[in-house]
């Protein structure tokens, strides 16, 4: 039987169970949990999986059956307490162990022996300054710790524990061979090389088909990129590029950032592909429906999603998603940690990789904070697709398409096109205006509410009809079958048949 408090792993203090940080030696409390042995049962992982999902967290029912199969951590971030449930659920200490993702702190050291340290380190600083005035700066030639490693076939850039400052030139010379624009007939987006043939990116860049992509380097080539993975949760997603033999770029950790850090960004801002910025870190870990995210002041617009976020030794350690809607200069970027993490993770854990315990403690505050407070519900996507939910024919024999938008504020009059499928063929292409947005009404339409939930979340969601005339298709063409497609709708728009 549990008692309601634990020593600290780190300074053996009492401490609640449900603390996340300790009071005592300020260090994370945070818990992961992994089964001791793999499961073979198909069934039986399933239906303990979704025990699992209900006790919360933010592990999927496919996730988690993936991590029981391999033995690999079922959910990290969590209190003591947290914990305990999950060890229980799964069987019990015999089944499952509970591991601290923390680290122990150096000793405190007592006033007489931190005063005698002190003369030491004064005495040492002074032959040190001395050292520093004779000594030259190194040739440009011995900094390479950071650099981006040779292309190898699937090598996993490690991160590197000790980089040299580069110049925002060295930055931009040393990134734009590993970034890249992606091109869909809807719009242009941003990503960058994680091994030579595999790009990151946001999962709302794909394009809309979820089909094949153009995939621009930096000087001019063109290839095919195919949709590799993806995680909606996260908004991130993997393209392989077809040929490629492209330098990745070193992936860093976005729990060492501060406050002030100066950070670069490679995008494609409204269409101007290869576009560089500079920006600093305002802040670390703003949460945002339940994700922490790098919070940046730089110039961020449609066309940067997905380009990664570089520190001052040019590691990636964040990827370009989110701005704030009503102001300039204000964006948001996915911790590159995300990426790597977890048993879902889209790429294998860098190594050597970083002491995970500081990303940690940010994204157990994230998935806790409050979500949809006023600060956060003016965050959206930088490209936030519309999706087709209806579609119906009117009175006077116009095809009506009804149209899903998240945003602030009612959208304007906009203009959207439409195409026409009979039997996997295209059969015709329109174009429709809208130019009344009203507030979803939960209540109201019932149907519409559960397309509002599965595609915008918390965010605040307008609906709008474009009337479109067949008559321009043709005589005959609109026929018994057809399904309308929204260009450059949300990846998750289905095409809804008319007739």
């Amino acid at each position: 039987m549990t008692t309601d408090r634990f020593p600290c792993p780190a300074c053996a203090e009492p401490i609640v169970r449900e603390a996340r940080l300790c009071p005592h030696c300020r260090v994370s409390t945070l818990f992961g949990v992994r089964p001791i042995s793999p499961m073979s049962d198909a069934r039986a992982r399933y239906r303990l999986a979704r025990q699992l999902a209900a006790l919360g967290g933010e592990r999927r029912l496919a996730a988690l059956q993936a991590a029981l199969a391999s033995g690999a951590v079922l959910a990290g971030g969590l209190t003591r307490a947290e914990a305990d449930r999950w060890v229980d659920a799964l069987g019990g200490e015999s089944a499952a162990t509970a591991a601290w993702m923390g680290q122990v702190p150096p000793p405190r050291l007592s006033d007489r022996h931190a005063g005698a340290i002190a003369t030491a380190v004064a005495l040492a600083s002074a032959a040190f300054v001395g050292w520093l005035v004779i000594r030259k700066a190194p040739a440009p030639s011995q900094v390479t710790v950071a650099v981006a490693p040779a292309p190898i076939a699937m090598a996993r850039p490690a991160v590197a524990e000790t980089a040299a400052r580069k110049t925002s030139r060295e930055l931009a010379r040393g990134a734009l061979p590993s970034a890249v624009s992606l091109r869909c007939p809807d719009g242009v987006g941003a990503g960058f090389f994680v091994t030579e043939d595999t790009v990151l990116t946001n999962a709302h860049v794909r394009c809309g088909n979820g089909g094949a992509m153009s995939v621009v380097f930096s000087d001019g080539r063109e290839a095919k990129g195919e949709p590799l993975r993806s995680d909606s949760t996260l908004d991130l997603a993997l393209v392989k590029v077809t040929g490629a033999t492209a330098p990745p770029l070193p992936l860093g950790d976005a729990g060492s950032l501060q406050v002030g850090d100066r950070v670069m960004l490679i995008g494609s801002p409204i269409g101007m592909e290869f576009t560089v910025h500079e920006g600093m870190v305002s802040n670390v870990g703003r949460p945002y429906q339940g994700v922490a995210y790098v919070q940046i002041d730089a110039k961020v617009n449609p066309g940067n999603s997905g380009g990664p976020l570089l520190d001052a030794e040019g590691r990636v350690v964040g990827i370009v998603s989110l701005k704030l809607a009503r102001a300039e200069g204000i964006a948001l970027a996915i911790p590159i940690n995300y990426a790597y993490t977890g048993a879902a993770a889209l790429l294998p854990y860098p190594s050597p990789g970083p002491d995970p315990a500081a990303f940690e403690a940010l994204r157990a505050q994230a998935s806790w904070e409050r979500v949809g407070r006023d600060d956060d519900a003016e965050q959206r996507t930088v490209e936030r697709k519309p999706a087709l939910v209806g579609g119906y024919v009117d009175q006077y024999r116009r095809v009506v398409a009804r149209v899903l938008r998240a945003a602030d504020v009612a959208p304007r009059f906009q203009e959207l096109g439409f195409k026409f499928w009979l039997n996997g063929r295209e059969v015709c292409a329109l174009n429709g205006e809208i130019r009344d947005w009203k507030l979803v009404d939960e209540h109201a339409d019932a149907r519409l509410a559960s397309w509002t939930s599965q595609m915008v979340g918390d965010a605040r969601a307008f609906v709008g009809e474009a009337p479109l005339r067949l008559e321009q298709c043709g005589s005959g063409v609109i026929t018994s079958g057809v399904e309308m497609e929204l260009q450059g709708a949300d990846p998750r728009s289905p095409r809804i048949r008319l007739y």
